[in-house]
């Protein structure tokens, strides 16, 4: 031996090799491998907010490499995973967007917490509406074309509550039919807004529902050209006995 071998090296290595043979040796640590991999490709082909760099028959098991589709959201996505404790995910300079290394050591619950991050993000920026009392075509189109969830079942007004949970519902809309007071806005966590189509809100509990941090709104404007019309046909059909 003409030189002093890296001891520390080879003491490590040691380590490593005797910890991947107590847990099942080569088969053990592909399966873990491939789940990490699996978990994190399998979010940035769902999520809509995100997309790989790297072609799908290239694609890395120890770095997924991948970018925000639209930048806008990236202060609010980095907010997220930092504050989940997570760190060194920045992308390569010449690309960008983000990089998670999935090394032997990382254990699959590393994986999941960044997965977690990402579809924390998808739910802050999509949101699940119920259109409670019908919707126009236009709406319906304008909702889903902003890539928002619509559910346009028509919900009995006691099983709204139970509906609104199980789907957890972002923002629901209404017109005369559905009332959405006090207690349902308190039995309703995942609420964020409500809508009224129309002028009157004497439906809807707004003073509490603006207390607690929920957006109200209505669309004074919509209904214009049928009041109108009404108007118009009532005024017509007096004509008759002047």
């Amino acid at each position: 031996m003409f030189n002093t071998p890296p001891v520390f090296s080879v003491y490590v290595s040691m380590l490593n090799l005797r910890w991947l043979k107590k847990n099942g040796g080569l088969k053990w640590i592909e399966g873990r491998s491939n789940a990490k991999a699996e978990l994190i490709y399998g979010e940035i082909d769902r999520n809509p907010l995100f997309e790989g760099t790297a072609r799908k028959d290239g694609r890395s098991k120890m770095n997924a490499t991948f970018v925000l589709k639209d930048e806008s959201h990236k202060e609010v996505f980095d907010s997220i995973w930092k504050e989940a404790n997570i760190s060194g995910i920045k992308g390569h300079r010449s690309v960008g967007g983000y990089r998670a290394s999935m090394y032997n050591a990382m254990d699959l619950d590393s994986v999941q917490a960044l997965v977690a991050c990402m579809q924390n993000l998808e739910k802050k920026i999509f949101m699940k509406v119920l259109a409670n009392d019908g919707i126009s075509a236009s709406g319906v189109t304008a909702i889903q074309a902003s890539g928002h969830e619509l559910f346009t079942t028509k919900v009995a007004q006691e099983q709204l509550v139970n509906f609104i949970n199980e789907h957890q519902i972002d923002v629901v809309l209404v017109r005369s039919a559905t009332t959405v007071r006090k207690d349902l806005i308190d039995a309703c966590s995942s609420l964020k807004g409500i809508g009224r189509g129309g002028v009157g809100m004497d439906n809807i509990d707004v003073d509490y529902a603006r207390e607690k941090g929920l957006k109200v709104f209505n669309t004074p404007a919509a209904s214009s050209d049928s009041v109108a019309e009404l108007v118009m046909g009532h005024m017509r059909g007096l004509v008759r006995f002047l």
